[in-house]
């Protein structure tokens, strides 16, 4: 499809937008070139609510589609194993607005073979029958992909599961510039599992009551490189976490690098010991005795001193330059860490 617009005619609560019952896939744009598609329900099908495909051969650059998604409500209630909300798959050029979805399976949404996407103001909720075993899911192969402003419910699998090489061709390259921005998770079981993904900056989300681990890796993708995290606040309860950051010793700390953040539990710092620090490099001073108090609807500290972390912040940040490849290192090594940065976690 060429220069449409795909709208529903807004109607009256609760049956506002006009509805699609999906089977294999429900709103499906093959090979699209701008298309704006608009107000819109669609629910409870076995694969994609939504799809948006363009080139399916993932060793050829994405089409260049140039979508604009924007009000659609997705809906999901059955178990199917497979079913995510959103898939975006050899495409540049998607913009994805106010988008609300309840439920889903294995993924909310999964970017495939994409570039040059954004994911903004969409709120992910989560439906109790259902696993939501990951929010938003950003393959290997994938580049300059933006998520911003996206608050999730509560019990979330994975929030983000960046450059994930599960599905993707071997010789793929790893994901490459994506951005978490300003997002709201509480109640997770991982903040964000890093997989062969360079160049990622997470910067000013809140992620409350985190259960399992702030970051996580695998050994079976490629390493990330040069992960940056600024600004951001996160939290849990004395007892609840497993690790800070589970991460496999075949993962070099500068890989990541640490900016300020605010981590806190009414534990630490005891339990440095048994949960560790957080895993990478810092490059500033890590925040660990500011109680945040955060507000349960609204994400946001009532602390002072918390309220330049996380997702409600209105502070200004600006990443510091990438790291230079040093004399004699090859491109593909990681860099040393920069002047009188320490190693701030690992086992």
């Amino acid at each position: 499809c060429s220069s449409d617009l795909i709208r529903g005619e807004v109607g009256e609560e609760p049956a506002k937008f006009p509805y699609v019952q999906a089977g294999a896939t429900g709103i499906h744009l093959v090979r699209p070139r701008h298309v704006v598609v608009r107000d819109l329900m669609a629910g409870n099908g076995t694969g994609s609510l939504l799809t948006i495909e363009g080139e399916t051969d993932p060793t050829k650059p994405p089409l260049d589609a140039n979508v604009v998604v924007t009000g659609l409500r997705l809906m999901q209630t059955q178990p199917e194993a497979a079913q995510v909300a959103i898939r975006v798959r050899g495409v540049s050029r998607v913009d994805m607005r106010d988008i609300t979805v309840k439920g889903w399976n294995a993924a909310a949404v999964v970017f495939e073979n994409a570039s040059q996407c954004s994911l903004n103001a969409c709120v992910l909720d989560a439906d109790r029958g259902l696993p939501q075993r990951v929010g938003v899911r950003v393959m290997q192969g994938c580049s300059q992909i933006a998520l911003g402003g996206l608050t999730f419910a509560p019990n979330v699998g994975v929030g983000f599961r960046l450059g994930d090489c599960d599905g993707a061709p071997a010789d793929a390259p790893a994901a490459s510039r994506v951005l978490v921005r300003r997002c709201c998770l509480p109640d997770a079981q991982v903040f964000a599992w890093l997989g062969a993904v360079e160049d990622a900056y997470i910067e000013s989300n809140t992620a409350t009551g985190v259960r399992r681990s702030v970051l996580a890796a695998g050994e079976t993708c490629a390493a990330p490189r040069n992960v940056l995290l600024q600004g951001n606040l996160f939290s849990w309860l004395p007892g609840t976490l497993d690790r800070i950051g589970d991460m496999p010793p075949t993962i070099a700390p500068e890989s990541v690098r640490l900016m300020a953040n605010l981590w806190f539990s009414s534990e630490l710092p005891g339990a440095f010991e048994v949960i560790g620090r957080p895993f990478g490099v810092e490059l500033q001073p890590q925040v660990f005795d500011v109680d945040p108090k955060v507000e349960d609807r609204s994400g946001e500290p009532r602390t002072d001193a918390a309220k330049a972390f996380g997702w409600k912040s209105t502070t200004v940040r600006v990443p510091p330059p990438k790291p230079r490849t040093g004399a004699g290192q090859r491109p593909t090594e990681t860099p040393s860490p920069a002047p009188g940065a320490r190693p701030a976690g690992g086992n």
